[in-house]
Formats: structure tokens, C-alpha cells, sequence
């Protein structure tokens, strides 16, 4: 009886050890595997000159341009160029066929060659047989001398207005007359005159720009300006030329142009550009990449790795922002370390795993 008793006792010890060891195995599987850390890239505020830039729009403009009218009435004859054509200075565009101006200017010559004559005449005269010939006779034929070559001068500058010239070296690019045209000399009547062409010099552009208020006292003639071109990827380097000093009572903006060399012509009258301008520079200021900076209720913050790979929340007082670094007035030393990369995937108080980004 007394074995049968103790039995039980020795299956029940054993059985209770079953579900202990059953207990801890499970509670040992319900805590699963350990995450990994966080990775981030992190960075230190460096000291340096720090360049302020502005970018703004701007639209490109011929150096020269001119609409070339007609100064007298006429009809259009010989059109040796067209739209597109490369001119120099001083080369024909066109000529303007007037009538009987020819005549008219052979019958001054013809009469300015008679009173010359006449006037050598009547001074050889008064000199040989001053009885013959009086001073006043004299006075007279240089008169109608003088008259008659103030008439031919005339004439033959109405010749030579027939004639359009380039007035610079440039490229036509605008033609408003075919031959056999008639044109008009220009505010002749008071009729409003139609140009002949338009002439364009794009060999150097500039490039006009409405400055904002804020910077207008920091522009300086001979300050460089860039425009960067998507197409083709190009850079072009200019200089501040023009400052006009004073501003848009309406727009509260300053015009002022710069000038770019245009070799290949690739900036075209007429197109839009963004122009970035040197206002000026600070010297050894310190700076972070604009990356790392994050908006917390509308204040400035950065994340900051603890010496124990914590985050920490610092926020800053920002300066200057060219784009690519910001200039930190307050908040930062420079041997923090500064997220940034990886920061929205972290929150104040994790354990990371800092990667130094290389410069």
C-alpha cells in the first residue's frame, strides 16, 4: 500500500517540472530577435568663408539693337539681305528708289559748275580791269555760288540716304519690306513710318534684372553673375554693368544688367534665365549642409548624436542660406555631430549607429 502511494507523488513532480520548463521556453520565444541600430550620416559644422548669392529672374537682351526706318519717301528696290542675315557695319541692307532725284541732283551740279565759273570770272575781273567788274557784282556771284553748293550738298545727302546701311555689326532679325515696296520717310506728313528691318548685335547680351529691395544696397557694379542652361548644360560668367539706383515705386524692385559674352549665341533676345549674383561675403562664419536642417512648430532644428549615439533635438538661430550650406548664428560647436541623413527615421532619444559622411 504504501508503494502505491508514493507514485503519484513522483508523477506529479515530475509533471509540474514539465510545465515550468514549458513556461520558460515560451516566454524565451515571445521576446524574439534584437533590431539592429539605426544607421544615420552624420557631420560637423565647419568654419568658412561664406558667399552670399541671390538668384532671380532675368530676361536676355540684344547689346545693340536698332529699327532701321527710311528718311525719304520712295520705292524699295535691291534687298540683298534677310532674316537671320550676319551684317557688319556699314553694309547695304537695302536701296530706296526715289524719282527724279537723280535728275535733280545732275541740274544743282550742272548749275553749281555755271556760277563757279562765273564767280572765278568776275574775280579774275575786278583784279585785271577792276573799271569793268564792281565788288558788288563779285559779292553777288559768290552768293549764288554759295547758294547753289549748299543745294547740291543737300541733294547728295538725300542720295546717300537712299542707301540703308548697317549701323552695326549684328544679325537681321526682322525684314518688313519687299521690294517694290513704297515707304514712307520717316514722320514725313504725320503718318506713322513702318521700319525696314530690325538689326540685333547678340555677339554680347545683357541680361536685365529687377532686384528685390533687400539687396539693392549690396550690389556693386563689376560683380560677377552666372546663369547656369539645362540645354545645352552650360555655365556662363558675367559682370554687373549697369545698376540704375533707383527703385519701382510699384514693384519695390531695382533694374539693373548685367553682360555675358555670346560667341556661340546661345542666349537669344527674349529668353528668361535665372541669374545668380555675388552680393558679397562673410568671412569664417559656421556653416551646415541645408540638408540637416528640419522645421519643428515652425522653428529651426537639427539632430544632434549624443557622446552615447543618443539623438537629441538642438534647436538653432539660422544666417545666410546659399542653397547648398546655411550659416548657424546659434545653437551648434564645432565638434557636434549633426544628422544629415536618416533623420526622419529616428526620434529624440534613440540608440544609432553614426556614419561619418566624408567631406
Amino acid at each position: 500500500m504504501t508503494r502505491l502511494r508514493r507514485v503519484p507523488s513522483v508523477l506529479l513532480f515530475l509533471l509540474l517540472g514539465l510545465i515550468l520548463g514549458g513556461c520558460q521556453n515560451s516566454g524565451k520565444t515571445s521576446r524574439g530577435p534584437v533590431r539592429p541600430l539605426q544607421e544615420v550620416s552624420v557631420t560637423t559644422p565647419v568654419f568658412r568663408d561664406f558667399p552670399i548669392y541671390i538668384k532671380t529672374p532675368g530676361m536676355v537682351l540684344p547689346f545693340e539693337e536698332a529699327d532701321l526706318f527710311s528718311w525719304v519717301t520712295g520705292f524699295v528696290g535691291d534687298v540683298p539681305v534677310d532674316i537671320g542675315s550676319k551684317v557688319r557695319k556699314g553694309d547695304i541692307l537695302a536701296t530706296i528708289h526715289v524719282p527724279d532725284l537723280s535728275n535733280r541732283f545732275l541740274k544743282a551740279l550742272a548749275s553749281f559748275q555755271l556760277k563757279l565759273v562765273v564767280l572765278k570770272r568776275y574775280q579774275r575781273s575786278i583784279l585785271e580791269s577792276p573799271d569793268v567788274v564792281s565788288q558788288g557784282e563779285v559779292d553777288q556771284a559768290k552768293a549764288l555760288y554759295l547758294e547753289s553748293l549748299a543745294e547740291l550738298h543737300q541733294l547728295a545727302k538725300v542720295l546717300q540716304l537712299t542707301v540703308i546701311r548697317a549701323p552695326f555689326t549684328g544679325t537681321i532679325t526682322r525684314r518688313f519690306i519687299n521690294t517694290g515696296d513704297l515707304t514712307r520717310a520717316a514722320g514725313s506728313g504725320g503718318q506713322h513710318s513702318t521700319p525696314l528691318f530690325r538689326i540685333e548685335n547678340t555677339d554680347l547680351v545683357r541680361v536685365s534684372v529687377d532686384l528685390p529691395q533687400p539687396y539693392v544696397n549690396m550690389i556693386r557694379p563689376g560683380a560677377p553673375a552666372t546663369i547656369q542652361l539645362v540645354e545645352p548644360h552650360v555655365t556662363m560668367t558675367g559682370t554687373i554693368s549697369l545698376i540704375s539706383g533707383s527703385l519701382n515705386r510699384i514693384s519695390k524692385t531695382m533694374p539693373i544688367q548685367a553682360v555675358f559674352d555670346n560667341p556661340a549665341h546661345i542666349l537669344k533676345p527674349g529668353m528668361f534665365v535665372s541669374v545668380g549674383m555675388l552680393l558679397r561675403t562673410l568671412p569664417h562664419v559656421l556653416t551646415i549642409p541645408d540638408r540637416a536642417i528640419v522645421s519643428q512648430d515652425k522653428h529651426p532644428v537639427v539632430y544632434v548624436v549624443s557622446s552615447a549615439n543618443r539623438i537629441m533635438i538642438r534647436p538653432v538661430r539660422l544666417g545666410e542660406d546659399d542653397g547648398v550650406r546655411v550659416q548657424v548664428m546659434e545653437g551648434l560647436s564645432p565638434t557636434d555631430r549633426v544628422v544629415t541623413r536618416g533623420k526622419h527615421e529616428v526620434m529624440a532619444g534613440d540608440e544609432i549607429l553614426p556614419r561619418m559622411e566624408q567631406p
